[in-house]
C-alpha cells in the first residue's frame, strides 16, 4: 500500500547498503547522539537517570526514568534541597543525569519544585556538565558530583 511505501521510504538508502544504520540514526533519531556519547564515553558501570527522554533503549548502560510523576523512585515532596536529591541519586546507584530539554519546558524558569531542585544541584556544581551536543542543543549530559570530586 502506499502508506506503507511512504513509511518505509526513509530507510531505503539503509537497506540498499547506500547510507549506513549509524548514519541513517544520527540523523533521523534525536536521542541517537547522546546514546552514541553515553555508550562510548562513559564508564561500563555508569547509571544514566533521565529527564525528558524514555527512549533509553540505544543506551549501552543501565538507566532509570528519574521525572516527577513518571518514577515513583524519588519522592520529590520530601526532598528540602538540592543535596536531598543527589544522596537519592547516589542511593539509586545514578552516576549522570541525561536531560532533554525539549520535553522539560521551564528548567531554567520554572518554579516547579522538582526542576527547582534539579537547577539549584547544576548551579551550585553538585551536578556538572559532561558535554554539550552542538546539533542537539537542548540535550544537557550531566555527571553527579562525588563527595571528592569528578570521576578521574
Amino acid at each position: 500500500s502506499p502508506l506503507r511505501v511512504s513509511l518505509a521510504a526513509p530507510a531505503l538508502p539503509v537497506v540498499l547498503g547506500q547510507q549506513s544504520r549509524e548514519e541513517y540514526l544520527l540523523a533521523t533519531n534525536d536521542v541517537y547522539t547522546p546514546s552514541l556519547y553515553i555508550s562510548r564515553h562513559l564508564p561500563s558501570d555508569a547509571k544514566i537517570g533521565t529527564y525528558g527522554e524514555v527512549r533509553c533503549f540505544y543506551f549501552d548502560r543501565d538507566y532509570l526514568w528519574c521525572e516527577y510523576g513518571h518514577s515513583d523512585l524519588i519522592d520529590y515532596e520530601h526532598l528540602r534541597k538540592p543535596q536531598d536529591l543527589i544522596r537519592r541519586f547516589r542511593e539509586l546507584g545514578l552516576t549522570h543525569i541525561l536531560i532533554n530539554q525539549a520535553y522539560v519546558p521551564g528548567l531554567w524558569t520554572a518554579n516547579d519544585h522538582a526542576l527547582r531542585l534539579l537547577r539549584d544541584a547544576i548551579d551550585g556544581g553538585l551536578l556538572v556538565p559532561v558535554t554539550d551536543f552542538p546539533r542537539r542543543p537542548y540535550y544537557l549530559l550531566l555527571e553527579i558530583r562525588s563527595p571528592r570530586g569528578p570521576r578521574p
